[in-house]
């Protein structure tokens, strides 16, 4: 341990001496990224909210100009409240267009901490100028990359007789491209191939999706064909645009409508269909459809499925690099179809929708599983209202049902003044309680069906600091893991952060989580519940001398619960240069010491642009990532990224299809950026 402190020791002094630099990153990037890593400490399963940071990403480029925008426009950025979209209107309609981003400072509901955040998101043009929001956005993304060494799925075995088990080559392409020549109409299209699959069976892409969405100015608001995202309250039933961390109904702000067109490289969470949304104001309606096919995990197929219920399934990963995998494709069909009506008055709004969704197999997978296998079909509906009159708001979703089948998610906050303001959040899934989408707070069905409570406090007793306090209870009926009685569980966090210096920021998260598991035994009957705990302090600095210089170094440890001594750890240092006006550069180090898989750490990686890396650490080695930008001409950036990671304690990385041979793995991707 002595050894492994002395180099931390040395990493972290070594900081100090190293100049950085770079553009600013907002802190609501930072934000999302740290919610995001919690979210996978609590359920490595759970998908990376990848749409929120392309979203945010676009914002930047494009920011919303806030003497102009509507209030569904502020509303849809996503980074202001109901509350605060109205309080701006209000202050434009009495004093005129804003004229200095400190003026927000003045306006109800915003402190300088939080304006600081967003500053990168908005732009306070004169309501006669040009607005970007409004601006052509016409962009193409062409992406390539890939992975050496190559693992064993792509070679013949040892005797070179049998084929690589990998039936495409290990690069990794993507086409993005996004076309409007009105702010009225606009197109997307985004093509796939990851590494290990083949670009197209047949003449089809083996990844295809796209939209057209049309925006009217009176009744017609939007009519979205092609692939959409939408969330309707919290996302009990129907999806969720927001993140599947319970802190972040306070941390964030709440959106309880969204509907919205999606040509990503993100395989889930989305549907195909048709979507339609109604301004009949005060009230709004929308109305969808979807239908698309599925992949079947065949191996789980019972020989006798009876009634199976098709959906469970269904795969997620969309991988098709195998023969078992492609076997597999499209062999199941999800479709559902829904209605939701909201009403919006002053503070309240109040919403409602209906659902139907169906799921069974398709011709292909009767022909190939000889199965008639009937369709499963359910029905959900949720209401879900918001009010706030004032300091005190009430939020809540609920999806009626019998005890086992219903859902409630439930809180209230209050901003007692612009220094304190806190909440407390309470949800209960019911035992056999579903969605007809994957609901993105509820993480699908890793972590649906259990009940809790949650209290938050922020507080911001100084003009440079601010302190975050969450703690949260939660119990899973059954199953959890092998688990066939009941568990609970405790999640602590504090986080203590610097708000409102120019050039110096900090932060320190302090966690503890309590949960409970049943060992995996072959014998029959009841197994007793084993405790778990992991404590965790995770610190960040931050310093920025100037818009073109900034570093930042971060320490991530775990403790034994026993001793409270250092279990495993992850020293990072970031530096950021932006050298010229069209040049950035940013390197990020890893080192990291990891025995156990339990203390696992997941780490934002920068990354190229709209893509997100929350590499996972475990072992002990070090890693080294490299990225670099040039805005060749006017319309064209270039990005490259090379990253390297070395386990000095393993001589193999991986198993399975993906093994590598040795104890290195380089990784390096190129992406054009080009604005049409």
């Amino acid at each position: 341990m002595r050894g492994k402190m002395k180099q931390m020791a040395v990493l972290i002094l070594s900081l100090f001496a190293i100049p950085d630099c770079q553009v600013v990153i907002a802190q609501e990037e930072i934000s999302m990224a740290d919610q995001t890593e919690q979210i996978l400490d609590r359920d490595e399963l759970a998908d990376i909210p990848a749409a929120a940071f392309e979203e945010l990403q676009d914002l930047e480029n494009h920011p919303l100009n806030l003497n102009t925008a509507s209030f569904d426009d502020m509303e849809e950025a996503g980074i202001f409240t109901s509350f605060q979209a109205r309080m701006i209107i209000e202050y434009r309609e009495r004093f005129g267009a804003l004229i200095s981003v400190y003026e927000l400072a003045s306006v109800k509901g915003f402190r300088p901490a939080r304006i600081k955040e967003i500053a990168p998101y908005f732009t306070l043009e004169s309501s006669h100028s040009y607005n970007k929001q409004t601006s052509s956005t016409n962009t193409m993304l062409v992406f390539a990359g890939r992975a050496y060494p190559d693992a064993a799925g792509y070679k013949y075995d040892e005797r070179g007789l049998n084929p690589p088990r990998y039936t495409g080559s290990p690069w990794k392409t993507s086409l993005r491209m996004t076309v409007g020549n009105s702010k009225r109409i606009t197109m997307g299209v985004a093509f796939e191939k990851d590494p290990g699959e083949n670009g197209f069976r047949g003449i089809r892409p083996e990844y295809l999706t796209g939209y057209v969405r049309y925006r009217g100015n009176r009744i017609l608001e939007q009519c979205i064909l092609g692939s959409y995202r939408l969330q309707h309250g919290l996302g009990l039933v129907q999806g969720a645009d927001q993140f599947t961390s319970p802190g972040s109904a306070y941390t964030r702000p709440l959106k309880f409508s969204s509907l919205k067109p999606y040509a990503g490289l993100s395989e889930s969470g989305s549907h195909q269909g048709m979507a339609i949304l109604l301004n009949l104001s005060p009230v709004k309606l929308s109305f969808w459809t979807s239908l698309k096919t599925t992949d079947l995990a065949t191996d789980d197929i019972p020989i006798t499925p009876g009634n199976m219920d098709w959906e469970s399934l269904m795969l997620e990963s969309g991988l098709h690099r195998t023969h078992s995998e492609n076997n597999g494709r499209d062999m199941g069909y999800l479709g559902n179809a829904g209605i939701q009506a909201g009403f919006n008055y002053k503070t309240l709004f109040v919403g409602a929708q209906f659902s139907t969704a169906v799921s069974g197999l398709t011709g292909k997978g009767k022909d190939s599983l000889h199965l008639s296998g009937s369709p499963c079909l359910y029905n959900a509906m949720s209401i879900y209202w918001k009010w706030q009159p004032g300091k005190f708001e009430t939020f809540g979703e609920y999806s009626p049902g019998r005890m086992a089948t219903g859902a409630v998610l439930a809180g209230v906050r209050v901003q007692l003044n612009d220094f304190l303001k806190g909440g407390l959040l309470a949800h209960y899934y019911g035992a056999a309680h579903r969605e007809t989408f994957s609901s993105a707070y509820a993480s699908g069905s890793h972590i649906s069906n259990e009940k809790g409570l949650m209290l938050h406090v922020q507080a911001e007793p100084a003009r440079f600091f601010v302190a975050d306090m969450s703690a949260e209870l939660f119990w899973y009926p059954s199953p959890r893991y092998l688990c066939r009685v009941g568990s609970s569980g405790f999640r602590f966090n504090l986080t203590l952060r610097g708000s409102g210096q120019a050039h110096l920021s900090w932060r320190i998260r302090m966690s503890k989580k309590i949960w409970q598991t049943t060992p995996g035994s072959e014998s029959p009957g009841f197994r007793s519940l084993v405790s778990h705990t992991l404590s965790r302090l995770d610190g960040r600095l931050v310093f920025q001398p100037t818009a073109k210089f900034q570093w930042q170094t971060r320490l991530v440890t775990t403790f034994e619960q026993e001793g409270k001594s250092i279990h495993a750890y992850a020293a990072i240092l970031q530096a950021r240069i932006h050298l010229l006006k069209n040049i950035n550069f940013a390197m990020q180090f890893v080192d990291f010491d990891v025995p156990s898989w339990d203390h696992r750490i997941y780490l934002y990686e920068p990354g190229l642009y709209h893509h997100f890396n929350f590499p996972v650490y475990y072992g002990n080695g070090q890693k080294i990532s490299l990225l670099f930008a040039i805005k060749a001409v006017k319309r064209i950036t270039l990005e490259a990224k090379f990253s390297r990671i070395v386990y000095p304690d393993r001589s193999q990385i991986g198993s399975g299809n993906d093994l590598l041979e040795g104890n290195r793995k380089i990784e390096i991707g190129i992406q054009m950026r080009l604005k049409l």
